[in-house]
């Protein structure tokens, strides 16, 4: 009886595994296709306005006009602030005057020697009175040329008494009122150009040699995603 039994259990189980088989979809063979293999590296790095600037001013003064606040946009070239020129402009004036009296000593200087060459022709005077009012001329021209030379620096003092905008873009930073005495070299205000950004990030080593100039970037910031470029890599 339990031969019986296991011969039947045995053909059953046959029965059920060739039923399974005739219930197979047939075996199909797809040739491959070649394809080129495109490297993924994932950063993360942080964004960065495509220009910014901290702005100043080159003298120190008071400040006597704002035209920013933060948050303010503002185009290129657009007057942002003014500092009181009026010791500056005391400054230039003074510049002048001491050009046109340099301007007139020189003048003093060439007639006498015009005079002084005349009077060597007739032999009236020595020939030591005309060297030394020669010597008087370059000293006058001298003298002219430092003054222009100030003239000109107190001039150019007085034009660094305002800042103008180098780019457009936005105020992140500017001070709140008028009055305070400003140094130079320290920045005052903030400008930046959000119309692109930089993403800055660090590859690792493995990385660096699949990494080009140009090369497609895809970043996912909050929900949206904006294609760029490789545009610098930097081996520090």
């Amino acid at each position: 009886n339990q031969a019986l039994q296991k011969r039947k259990e045995t053909s059953e189980e046959r029965t059920v595994a060739a039923a399974a088989l005739a219930k197979r979809p047939p075996v199909s063979v797809v040739p491959p296709t070649p394809m080129r293999w495109k490297p993924r590296v994932e950063l993360t790095g942080t964004l960065k306005p495509w220009r910014e600037a901290e702005i100043g001013f080159e003298t120190p003064g008071r400040l006597v006009k704002l035209n920013v606040a933060t948050g303010d946009t503002v185009k290129a070239g657009a007057l942002l602030a003014v500092l009181d020129a009026s010791r500056a402009g005391a400054q230039v004036n003074q510049a002048v005057a001491q050009t046109k009296a340099a301007e007139a000593n020189l003048a003093i200087a060439e007639d006498n020697l015009r005079r002084t060459d005349a009077l060597i022709a007739t032999k009236s005077i020595p020939e030591a009175q005309a060297e030394q009012a020669r010597q008087q001329v370059a000293l006058a021209r001298a003298q002219l040329e430092g003054a222009r030379a100030t003239t000109n620096l107190a001039q150019q003092g007085a034009g660094m008494h305002s800042i103008v905008a180098p780019f457009a873009g936005v105020v992140t930073r500017a001070p709140t009122a008028i009055g305070s005495v400003v140094n130079p070299g320290v920045p005052l205000i903030r400008l930046e150009d959000v119309t692109r950004f930089r993403l800055s990030a660090t590859l690792s080593e493995q990385d660096v040699g699949i990494v080009r100039l140009g090369s497609p970037v895809t970043i996912a910031y909050q929900g949206h995603k904006v294609v760029g470029k490789v545009i610098a890599l930097v081996p520090s």
